[in-house]
């Protein structure tokens, strides 16, 4: 016979498997409990991840700016120090060090390695950058919006990804989902409610259906 500890570890390996294989009937019994128990679980890890996300975009938007920065120095200002006689005056306009954000080795069309990303629909593609920026809660730019897309394999469909981007942000706008914090930029608008699947239904005055 089974003691507790045994029988706790069989249901709960039952409830695994069916994560992977779900099965024709709904579970039942103590499986079904473990089921509800195992939901929690994950429901609380993609909070933890949700946060892990916000930490690291802030992290890369700073790097991002240390990187601009280190090109000013580079390249010079042209413009004289606040402590010179004439401070303020252009002395020269600089020249621009390039430097190109990468996304991935393949233009954004697939992984470094060969694999290729999924292209999501124009509706698809309003809806997951709606829940990004949300989950963000922060300012994202196209770019940032892209490369989170590319990690959840991922990507706008058309020869234009930034395009795309911004075309399926359009009516989010419009609804008062999201605000466009600069040019390029977006953010979750802090008095949309979170439910907001039910708002980016089909629009007809849309000719791309979104």
């Amino acid at each position: 016979m089974l003691d507790d500890t045994q029988l706790r570890f069989q249901v709960r390996r039952r409830a695994e498997t069916m994560l992977d294989h779900p099965p024709t009937f709904p579970a039942m019994g103590r499986v079904r409990d473990e089921l509800h128990e195992l939901r929690h679980e994950l429901e609380q890890a993609l909070q933890h991840a949700d946060t892990d996300m916000a930490e690291l975009i802030g992290r890369r938007a700073d790097l991002a700016a240390r990187i601009h920065t280190c090109n000013r120095a580079l390249a010079g200002t042209g413009l004289l120090a606040p402590h010179e006689s004439w401070a303020g005056d252009r002395l020269f306009w600089p020249r621009a060090v390039a430097y190109t954000d990468p996304l991935d080795e393949s233009g954004g069309r697939g992984e470094p390695g060969g694999r290729e990303l999924r292209e999501l629909s124009s509706a698809e593609l309003q809806v997951v950058l709606v829940e990004l920026l949300q989950r963000a809660d922060r300012p994202l730019t196209l770019t940032d919006l892209r490369r989170l897309l590319a990690a959840h394999r991922v990507r706008p469909s058309g020869p234009d990804p930034s395009k795309a981007m911004a075309n399926a942000l359009r009516r989010p706008v419009r609804l008062g989902l999201v605000e466009r914090y600069h040019r390029g930029c977006y953010v979750w608008s802090a008095s949309a409610s979170t439910g907001f699947g039910a708002d980016l239904g089909a629009d007809p005055g849309d000719q791309d259906g979104l």
